[in-house]
């Protein structure tokens, strides 16, 4: 390596480390993070970075007001010193979003001369600073949905006395308990209604013929088909609780077909064990359906930003990273929404 780099080097090493040494810092008015008119160019005197789309999200940003909106409804930091919780979140998107696995990898943006320029900020926070944002940014509620295979009843004693946390957990579908739903009286079940899966915001379209239902009756294939839904509630203690907690029962009634004929109607049961003592069966069938929604969420930040490890010690510090860190799948998908079009292709230009 020649002289002239190793200089280059050394002169690049002193204005970062001038740059991020402590000084006491004032209250500031704004955010660290600034917008900034990131132009690419090819040049032999300029800084290179190896995660360009930095620059591309960053003018994303600034451009729909996202940190005024963040720090609009976010409320943390009694004084910015420096920083704002805009800062903050919008960090832990970039660090994921130019590839960082975990939290530590913040460390890589904030000594890099060229991300620091390319953002127009002195500084952005460290690994350590950003960790205790995330354990101060706590939740005030938080609700846990999952199916029969995330059930932990050992845990549910130790959860619902918190008054902070909500749990609706898919229960197991046994003979005892399929007893005892069919026990109960006539009037302890109620017709559940599942409202549209969308709301239409212009026109009703045209609904495409169902083919597929002619065919099966045609060819006698059997067939379930669902006429309706029940829902009914009962309280029950698990064995490894000392509390009673609230089982919420789906009856799916089920009719098998086979040609034009009915063969036989059955009943099949779901279970839901929730401690919320406010929300009606209904609205508790529908959260815990809506699940899959965030099985998706959990898919993406898992596989696709890596952003399911934990980082802290501290269960509500951990659920806000993984909220911040969300964003940068957000800012993703809209900068693929900016992408030109070519004519006669399927997708929406912006």
């Amino acid at each position: 390596m020649k002289n002239t780099t190793h200089q280059k080097l050394a002169r690049r090493k002193r204005r970062i480390d001038k740059r991020l040494a402590r000084r006491r810092w004032t209250n500031q008015p704004r955010p660290m993070l600034k917008p900034r008119n990131i132009q690419y160019e090819r040049a032999d005197r300029g800084h290179a970075v190896t995660c360009g789309a930095i620059g591309v999200a960053h003018l994303l940003v600034q451009h729909v007001g996202l940190p005024e909106a963040i720090d609009q409804h976010i409320h943390v930091l009694k004084r910015h010193l420096p920083y704002h919780e805009s800062d903050h979140a919008l960090c832990l998107a970039y660090n994921l979003l130019t590839g960082g696995t975990c939290i530590e990898d913040l460390e890589h943006l904030r000594t890099n001369e060229a991300v620091l320029d390319g953002l127009d900020a002195q500084r952005i926070p460290d690994p350590t600073t950003a960790g205790d944002f995330c354990r101060r940014a706590g939740f005030k509620r938080i609700l846990l949905r999952g199916d029969t295979d995330f059930t932990q009843t050992w845990k549910l004693d130790q959860w619902d006395p918190s008054g902070n946390g909500t749990f609706i957990f898919g229960a197991d579908d046994t003979r005892p308990m399929e007893t005892r739903a069919a026990a109960l009286p006539a009037t302890a079940w109620r017709r559940l209604q599942r409202p549209p899966q969308y709301e239409v915001q212009t026109q009703q379209r045209t609904q495409p013929q169902n083919v597929k239902e002619p065919i099966v009756r045609d060819k006698q294939f059997k067939n379930c088909v669902l006429p309706w839904e029940d829902v009914a509630e009962f309280d029950h203690r698990p064995a490894w609780c000392k509390r009673t907690y609230r089982m919420i029962v789906l009856r799916k009634r089920i009719s098998v077909e086979k040609g034009q004929e009915e063969l036989f109607e059955e009943s099949r049961y779901f279970f839901y064990r929730s401690n919320d003592r406010t929300s009606t069966p209904e609205e508790i069938v529908l959260s815990a359906n809506d699940r899959c929604d965030q099985e998706n969420r959990i898919e993406q930040l898992k596989n696709g930003l890596r952003a399911m490890r934990n980082p802290l010690d501290h269960r509500p510090g951990n659920w806000a990273y993984r909220v911040m860190s969300s964003l940068a799948w957000t800012l993703k998908a809209w900068c693929g929404l900016l992408l030109p079009v070519a004519a006669g292709a399927v997708g929406v230009a912006a």
